[in-house]
C-alpha cells in the first residue's frame, strides 16, 4: 500500500470593513420621545443597512474592496442555459437539467437560490404528470421547496441579465461551501471628540469586519438566461 497525498489550493479569506457614523445633539436625545430611544432606532437602521450591504457583497462581490460573492469569478460553477429564449419558456426540463448538472454527492444537501423574478416564474411550473414543482412551506420557519429541496429568495441576484435585460438566474448548490468569516460581528460605539464636546453632541460609530468567498466550484450549478 502506498501513501496517499492530498493537495490543497489556498483560498484566502480577506476581511473587509464597513462603517457608519452619526451624531446626536443633547437636545434631540432629550426631546425625541420614541420607544425604543432615538439612539436604538438609529442603531437598528444602521444594522439593516450593513446587512443589505453584506447581502450584496455575498452575492455579487468582486473580492476587491469587498468579500467575494457566489456569483463572482472566485469559482466556476456548472452552467446550464435555459433552452427557450422567449419570456415564459422556463420549463420542467430546464430545472431537471440544472438539478443533474450537480454531482450526486452534492445534490442531497444542495439548495436553490433565485431572485423574486425567478421565483415568480417557478411558482406555476408543473412536472410531466401535473404536480407543482414549487411547494410553499406549511410550517413557520421552514423554507419553501423546489423539486424537494429548499429554495430561498436572494434579490441581489440580478433580474435584468441577458440581451433583453429581462433574464435572471437560478442557482442550485452546496452553499455550505460559501465560507463566511465574521471577525467580530457588529460593533457599536459612542464617544465624543473635541468638536462634539463644543457642540454639545455625541457620536455613534457602527462597524463590521467580514470575509467571504465560495469554494469548490463543482458544488455549485447555475441556470442562466431564465425568462
Amino acid at each position: 500500500v502506498t501513501a496517499s497525498g492530498s493537495v490543497f489550493d489556498p483560498n484566502l479569506l480577506t476581511p473587509f470593513k464597513a462603517m457608519g457614523m452619526d451624531t446626536f445633539t443633547s437636545e434631540v436625545i432629550a426631546d425625541a420621545a420614541t420607544n425604543p430611544s432615538i439612539q436604538n432606532y438609529v442603531e437598528q437602521r444602521f444594522a439593516i443597512a450593513l446587512s443589505l450591504l453584506e447581502n450584496q457583497a455575498f452575492t455579487n462581490g468582486t473580492g476587491s474592496g469587498q468579500p467575494w460573492g457566489f456569483r463572482s469569478s472566485a469559482i466556476t460553477p456548472n452552467t446550464v442555459a435555459q433552452v427557450g429564449t422567449t419570456v415564459g419558456t422556463l420549463s420542467y426540463s430546464d430545472l431537471t437539467a440544472l438539478k443533474y448538472s450537480l454531482k450526486t454527492g452534492y445534490r442531497g444537501m444542495a439548495i436553490y437560490v433565485t431572485s423574486s423574478t425567478g421565483l415568480k416564474l417557478l411558482e406555476n411550473l408543473k412536472d410531466t404528470i401535473g404536480r407543482p414543482l414549487f411547494l410553499p412551506s406549511i410550517r413557520d420557519g421552514a423554507p419553501d421547496t423546489l423539486l424537494g429541496r429548499p429554495i430561498y429568495i436572494v434579490d441581489e441576484v440580478p433580474s435584468n441579465l441577458g440581451t433583453g435585460t429581462n433574464a435572471t438566474e437560478i442557482w442550485f448548490g452546496l452553499f455550505q461551501n460559501f465560507v463566511i468569516g465574521d471577525r467580530a460581528g457588529i460593533q457599536i460605539d459612542y464617544g465624543t471628540n473635541g468638536t462634539d464636546f463644543a457642540n454639545d453632541q455625541i457620536s455613534l460609530r457602527i462597524k463590521k469586519r467580514v470575509a467571504a468567498r465560495p469554494v469548490i466550484g463543482e458544488s455549485f450549478s447555475k441556470l442562466s438566461g431564465v425568462l
